[in-house]
């Protein structure tokens, strides 16, 4: 860092009494230039991949050039002319002998690429139909709170005047920081909706499926019909239809594909034996095409589908979907400690007089956060589990009808009606109050035990 930046000796790249214990907190001079540009630089860049892979499969449609895409389109470009602006500035300074940073090179070509990657995908989302982005939202919203970061101190030391300030540089900050609060804004609008789009127009359709990327993380797609149930009783008509990967047609379709999969994994050695009219009775012939009159007479029982094989084909058509909820299980878990670790802390700087005062603010604004991101990701997670036991319910009992219309006379025999009831009303259900109580099993006893830590903590303290 000391070559990037050519501080000198007493200058620090992280100092604690600089950011911490003082009564007036920022960061350095480096680390402005540097953390705070590339934090959201390194996001976009390590997601952006995994995400047009995934766009490339899950195609929407296309969405015709709006105003809302025009204006992103136009702020991201403007936004990389600022940064190679700047850059351009800087080689003009060295070339004229000014000595200059290798960040100020380094800092504004990266920041510029970024702005350009995302100009791209602006118009590849809206390609794929693509109408509330989660990424671009993540990544305005993370670069205008580092932007907020850089402007307190920009704006502090242009009213103090101990240091002559740049007035280009000056300029193209507060140019970069307006577009990216322009920009910001403008994400959380929905564009039009895809032409050429595969999901059907339904009369009466669930707004979860056009919803922003906000609306969903809130539920604020639900306020409607909330409203409309307070003030008058709900009819059939009110009820919204189902999306289309909630449909049993949808869901089925899926799961029945990872079934043939699997039985292909574990498909049984057949033999195959036709009866024909020869003059001995005791004479066969052996045909390996005729599937007519053929009938299977030797079956490996090892080479089954057992219990173990219907387990992989849940995990493999519900995997994904039980790791992201886990995935909020665990950062609902760790919020829920956060908290009293933050009220642990605001107690000490009240009873420390010595400490500054901003400290305390700081805290209290975390204590006010902290819950809200907590009651998130639970409120998610139960969504998710919830939705997951709905969609493995419909599989099974699909399934279980499915075979239920095509089993041998054979099959019948073995099992009888009320068992292949029994398996759809009461077995199916066991399986979707599973689902949705998978994740309490395994946080349950990590929730105990940080506790009983913290609790021990708190006693060795006194």
């Amino acid at each position: 860092m000391k070559w990037l930046c050519k501080f000198e000796e007493s200058e620090k790249f992280w100092d604690v009494n600089q950011t911490w214990h003082t009564e007036n907190p920022d960061f350095s001079w480096c680390f402005h230039n540097t953390i705070l540009y590339w934090i959201p630089c390194f996001y976009l860049f390590a997601c952006s991949p995994f995400y047009v892979l995934y766009l490339r499969r899950h195609g929407r449609g296309y969405i015709r050039l709006s105003l809302l895409s025009k204006a992103k389109t136009c702020l991201s470009a403007l936004l990389a002319i600022i940064c190679y602006t700047e850059l351009f500035y800087t080689v003009w300074n060295m070339t004229h002998n000014i000595a200059e940073p290798p960040v100020l090179l380094i800092s504004p070509l990266l920041v510029g690429a970024t702005m350009l990657l995302a100009t791209c995908l602006i118009q590849y989302e809206r390609i794929r139909g693509v109408r509330s982005s989660a990424l671009l939202l993540v990544f305005w919203i993370v670069t205008l709170i580092c932007a907020v970061f850089q402007l307190r101190t920009k704006i502090t030391v242009a009213l103090s005047q101990a240091v002559e300030m740049n007035r280009l540089r000056y300029t193209l900050f507060m140019l970069y920081f307006l577009l990216v609060l322009f920009q910001c804004i403008l994400s959380f609008f929905n564009d039009r909706p895809p032409f050429f789009t595969s999901v059907k127009n339904d009369t009466n359709p669930c707004p979860l499926s056009s919803a922003s990327f906000l609306s969903k993380v809130t539920f604020s797609w639900f306020t409607e019909i909330m409203f409309r149930g307070y003030k008058q009783p709900l009819k059939s008509d009110d009820v919204w239809s189902l999306r289309k990967s909630d449909t049993a047609e949808d869901i089925l379709l899926k799961f029945s594909k990872g079934i043939q999969r699997q039985w292909h994994k574990t498909k049984p050695l057949e033999v195959h034996t036709k009866f024909s009219n020869a003059k001995k009775e005791n004479e066969i012939h052996v045909y390996q095409e005729d599937q007519n009159e053929t009938e299977i007479l030797l079956k490996n029982p090892s080479m089954q589908m057992n219990n173990q094989s219907l387990l992989k084909i849940i995990a493999n058509s519900f995997g994904y979907h039980f790791l992201f909820s886990a995935l909020l299980m665990v950062l609902y878990t760790a919020f829920l400690f956060i908290s009293p670790q933050l009220m642990r802390l605001l107690l000490e700087r009240l009873q420390n007089s010595s400490a500054p005062t901003w400290q305390s603010f700081v805290i209290a604004v975390l204590l006010l956060i902290c819950p809200c991101f907590q009651s998130l990701f639970l409120h998610q997670h139960d969504y998710q589990c919830y939705v997951i036991g709905m969609r493995l319910r419909s599989a099974i009992v699909g399934s279980v009808y499915k075979k239920a219309l095509v089993i041998s006379n054979a099959g019948r025999k073995n099992s009888s009606a009320g068992e292949i009831v029994n398996l759809i009303s009461t077995d199916v259900q066991k399986l979707m109050d599973l689902a949705t109580c998978l994740n309490y099993i395994w946080s349950a006893p990590i929730t105990i035990i940080f506790a009983m830590y913290f609790l021990w903590q708190i006693e060795e303290t006194w």
